[in-house]
């Protein structure tokens, strides 16, 4: 009977024992600090970001999703045209091994690729009671070149997550266009560009980069223009965006991580670009989250990267939308619909504006037909073989 008794103890202290190493959802509050940052990735010139370029800088180990048989007479017209979002990365700091569940929803647009391990359906990224700190399971760490960005992503003070047999310093998703739009109207030309601001929006942290000349406006309320022939070569631009991301919520190793990630693009590659950084509330909106249990502390950063920008192009695009606009000169041969559909990607945006914006049917008509005929050829081109 006492033999019966110890038996009974000992398995009672040990099954206790292995249910207290990792907290549940709603069992004693830790302190869980959550920090995220993304970016969101257009190209303005007449050919967008294509698959093939955003998987050969990701390790092979990366999930995707299956590839559907193509179906080439199923229109995909969107409602505008939008931007990528890249690496989204989440990092997660726990006092204490806890388990955790986020859910990720893309509010437009389609899953492009995710890791670690997660359940993806319908636009959603779910990863299910992982556990955020050190434990002594056997999970492994998948290895990597050593110059890929992965590596750089890595080098923080973030918890290490455990996800089934994985084990990995932060969760990462990306999704393909979405209908993010853009809250900028660029024309001028290309040294001297004047720069609108749509909707009565204000942009954060405001980068205008033209080769290696940077001008930089921490808060940008109105339309301005960039005089680039007046603009200095900076050689601290870098050193003002960390600040920026820190001074927005993230910690130094994971601002650095976004610099050094994204160096080539952002300050070393030709033409002009534009950075600015969206409020959390925007971010949110467009990328809403939910984790349990609920951390103390929720960062998410946003960067939107703009490239490929022609004002010249843009100058003349406006001027073929206000002759739309009119309905100047549509008998000719070289009409405002022939002329803006020969021009192509780059006047998306702007003929889309004016599909949703006019009350005008003949208009809506002739702003549809254009994006009909410039989004076809598009979508037959990116089914060819790469």
């Amino acid at each position: 009977m006492k033999k019966l008794l110890l038996i009974t103890l000992l398995l009672f202290f040990l099954l206790s024992g292995s249910s207290t190493d990792v907290k549940g959802d709603e069992e004693e509050k830790v302190n869980l600090v959550v920090h995220e940052w993304g970016v969101f990735h257009f190209k303005l010139g007449d050919v967008s970001l294509s698959k093939s370029e955003i998987f050969a800088e990701l390790p092979k180990f990366v999930l995707k999703p299956k590839v559907e048989k193509p179906d080439f007479f199923k229109p995909e017209i969107p409602k505008k045209p939008g931007a990528t979002k890249r690496k989204p990365i989440i990092y997660f700091y726990a006092d204490k091994p806890t388990r955790v569940s986020v859910t990720v929803k893309l509010t437009s647009g389609k899953p492009l690729c995710w890791w670690p391990e997660a359940k993806v359906d319908n636009g959603t990224f779910t990863w299910d009671k992982f556990i955020v700190g050190e434990t002594e399971s056997k999970a492994v760490v998948k290895e990597v070149d050593k110059k890929n960005w992965f590596n750089i992503a890595r080098q923080t003070d973030a918890s290490w997550l455990t996800v089934n047999k994985t084990k990995e310093k932060f969760l990462f998703y990306e999704g393909d266009e979405s209908d993010f739009d853009l809250p900028l109207k660029i024309t001028g030309t290309k040294s001297k560009m004047k720069v609108n601001l749509l909707d009565k929006k204000t942009l954060h942290d405001v980068f205008f980069i033209n080769g290696k000349k940077v001008k930089y406006i921490k808060k940008l309320t109105a339309g301005i223009i960039i005089n680039f022939e007046e603009v200095n070569e900076s050689s601290n631009a870098k050193d003002k965006l960390q600040k920026a991301l820190k001074k927005a919520g993230l910690k130094t190793k994971e601002a650095s991580g976004i610099v050094k990630i994204w160096d080539k693009e952002f300050f070393q590659n030709k033409g002009i670009r534009i950075i600015y950084r969206i409020t959390k509330k925007a971010y949110d909106k467009l990328l809403p989250i939910k984790i349990v249990p609920k951390p103390i502390e929720l960062v998410r950063v946003g960067l939107v990267f703009v490239e490929d920008i022609d004002p010249e192009l843009h100058t003349r695009i406006d001027g073929l939308i206000n002759d739309l606009k009119e309905k100047k000169h549509l008998d000719l041969e070289e009409s405002p619909i022939n002329v803006l559909t020969k021009i192509g990607r780059p006047a998306l945006a702007a003929v889309t504006r004016l599909m949703n914006e006019t009350n005008d049917p003949e208009i809506k008509t002739y702003a549809a037909r254009i994006i009909k005929r410039i989004k076809t050829p598009l979508r037959i081109k990116r089914l060819l073989p790469e």
